[in-house]
C-alpha cells in the first residue's frame, strides 16, 4: 500500500472516524458503568408507595429451594396472597408468615405496595375503628 498518494482530506477523514469510534466506545463503557452502579440506587429512590382499594382474593404457600442450582439445597416456605384491586388486574405478592395469617380472604381494604413488593394491608374495618 502506497501512503504517498493519500491526500490530507482522506487522512483527516480517517482520523475523524477513528476519534468518533473511540468516543463511541468510551461513551458505551461509561453508560455501562453508570447503569451497573447508579441504576439500582436510582430505581430504589424512585419506588413510591402506592395505596389502592383491594380485596384479598386468595392465599397459597410454596416450598422453594434456597439455592435452585443445588439439588440438595434446604427448602423454605414462601407465603403468597392474591389481591384484587378495584382499578387493576389481580396481583400476587409475597408476604411474611405473620401477614399471611392476619390476611383473610374476601376482606376489603387498603393495599400499599412499593414497586412489586407488599408493604401493608389495612382493612376497611380497621380504618373505620381508627
Amino acid at each position: 500500500m502506497n501512503l504517498d498518494n493519500l491526500t490530507p482530506e482522506v487522512l483527516r477523514a480517517g482520523v475523524t472516524m477513528l476519534v468518533f469510534g473511540l468516543c463511541a466506545v468510551a461513551a458505551t463503557f461509561l453508560v455501562g458503568v453508570f447503569t451497573k452502579y447508579a441504576g439500582p440506587l436510582l430505581r430504589e429512590r424512585k419506588a413510591l408507595d402506592i395505596t389502592m382499594l383491594a380485596i384479598v382474593g386468595g392465599k397459597r404457600t410454596r416450598m422453594l429451594a434456597e439455592d435452585e442450582d443445588q439439588a440438595d439445597s434446604p427448602r423454605s416456605v414462601h407465603y403468597f396472597v392474591t389481591f384484587e384491586p378495584d382499578v387493576k388486574r389481580p396481583m400476587e405478592l409475597e408476604v411474611t408468615p405473620e401477614q399471611y395469617e392476619r390476611l383473610k380472604e374476601g376482606v376489603r381494604g387498603y393495599l400499599t405496595v412499593q414497586d412489586r413488593s407488599f408493604v401493608s394491608f389495612t382493612s376497611e374495618d380497621e380504618v373505620a375503628k381508627a
